[in-house]
């Protein structure tokens, strides 16, 4: 379809009505620059209001949960008094605060018992007193068993975990002091020593000592010909004798409170010895039967032919 073109005539009327609309355009722009601005200026101002009423808001909020906070603690607080007031009310008022002062009196003695052994110095102090017991026990148990040194003083190191005799002159180490006989004598002097201290202050430790061959040095088991553990009369018969009865008073002066057990070959013949004697492993008689023996080596297919 072809396109009609507009006339002059309408052309310039368009044209003219556009240069209308453009000066009254120019002429109205400063007002609405005017109204934009104030549009701008009241924004700004509503804003801060906002934000004004908004901390109002959250200060009210604080404030009530202060408020709540106080109301809780005033209603524990409440409790806590009504419970105290109940239970004053509940009590005998009590005058005599004498038997409370004397468990306080009492106590405090206690504690001060216990600072005293936490000291440094009073733990040595008690360490050393003890071993000066021990000294005394010993020295005097030596003359039962007829040492060597028996008029000298023993003194058990704990350091070095081993005995000296002061003698005028000089200090003699164990190691110093003779023959396997003494050293025998000696091991029994500070065994029994210290046994005896634990049993009578009931200090943690076993009620027991166990002694194997303590016989050996005067009695090897070459010298036992007949098999039986018999000794002839002679001084070493003697001094055997001398280390089985001073057990034997040692065991007894603890009243039951403390065990020997000996494992020798040596038999005495005295009635106490024998009455002593729990088991006697001779002539083919042993601790572990040979026939448990046979029977496992039967059992395995072991030959110890």
């Amino acid at each position: 379809m072809p396109i009609s073109i507009p006339k002059i005539e309408e052309l310039e009327k368009s044209l003219l009505g556009l240069q209308n609309n453009l000066k009254l355009t120019k002429k109205e722009s400063p007002k609405l620059k005017e109204f934009i601005d104030k549009l701008h200026e009241n924004r700004t101002d509503l804003t801060a209001q906002i934000q004004e009423v908004e901390k109002s808001i959250s200060t009210i909020y604080r404030e009530k949960e202060q408020a709540k906070r106080y109301k809780d603690l005033n209603i524990r607080k409440g409790r806590v008094l009504g419970r105290i007031s109940l239970y004053l009310e509940s009590k005998v008022e009590i005058n005599d605060f004498s038997e409370t002062k004397q468990k306080i009196s009492i106590l405090n003695s206690e504690i001060t018992k216990l600072e005293k052994k936490l000291s440094a110095e009073e733990k040595e102090d008690k360490l050393e007193e003890i071993l000066d017991q021990l000294s005394v026990q010993m020295t005097a148990w030596s003359k039962d068993l007829e040492l060597e040194f028996k008029d000298r003083t023993i003194k058990f190191d704990i350091k070095k975990l081993t005995l000296f005799i002061i003698s005028p002159d000089r200090k003699i180490p164990f190691n110093q002091t003779g023959s396997g006989e003494n050293w025998v004598a000696y091991h029994l002097l500070i065994h029994f020593a210290l046994h005896k201290y634990f049993s009578v202050n009931q200090r943690p430790t076993p009620r027991f000592l166990v002694i194997d061959q303590m016989s050996q040095a005067y009695f090897p088991p070459e010298k036992d010909l007949k098999k039986t553990g018999e000794i002839e009369q002679s001084e070493d018969d003697k001094a055997i004798r001398r280390l089985f009865d001073f057990i034997f008073k040692r065991t007894k002066e603890l009243e039951g409170k403390f065990q020997t057990i000996i494992i020798d070959h040596a038999k005495l013949n005295n009635d106490r010895f024998k009455g002593a004697i729990q088991e006697e492993w001779r002539n083919g008689k042993k601790l572990v039967p040979i026939d448990w023996i046979e029977n496992e080596d039967e059992k395995t297919g072991v030959n110890n032919a």
